[in-house]
């Protein structure tokens, strides 16, 4: 957990080092999330980049984003509805999986993000 909370830029409290949390290697040009299907986790990126589409109507793809590290991935999941886009990895990485059932750690990494956003 420490790890992973570093990788966010924020401070490890102390005993983190006890909550392990899984690193996941992406190979270039899987999917990581699937638009339309239920989440099941939270995705904070530590190495590669990823793109970000969602199909529109007629069928075309639209590129939505290019997250890298530090970043996070499926907080549309939170909501508990169906992913609203899809995330391929542009190259090899690595990402934290959070399980979206450990709702303590998901809502900590969420609170850090939220907290970036807006600039705190």
């Amino acid at each position: 957990m420490g790890d992973l909370l570093n990788t966010l830029g924020e401070v490890a409290p102390k005993g983190s080092e006890h909550v392990l949390v899984p690193l996941r290697t992406v190979r270039a040009g899987a999917t990581l999330i699937h638009a339309d299907l239920l989440p099941s986790s939270l995705h904070v990126i530590r190495l590669g980049a990823f793109k970000t589409q969602i199909v529109c109507d007629d069928g075309y793809e639209q590129v939505t984003a290019f997250p890298g590290p530090s970043e996070i991935l499926g907080l549309d999941g939170l909501q508990g509805t169906r992913h609203t886009f899809s995330a391929i990895a542009l190259e090899d990485g690595a990402v934290y999986s959070l399980a979206l059932v450990n709702s303590m750690i998901c809502a900590s990494v969420f609170r850090c993000s939220t907290m970036r956003c807006n600039g705190r």
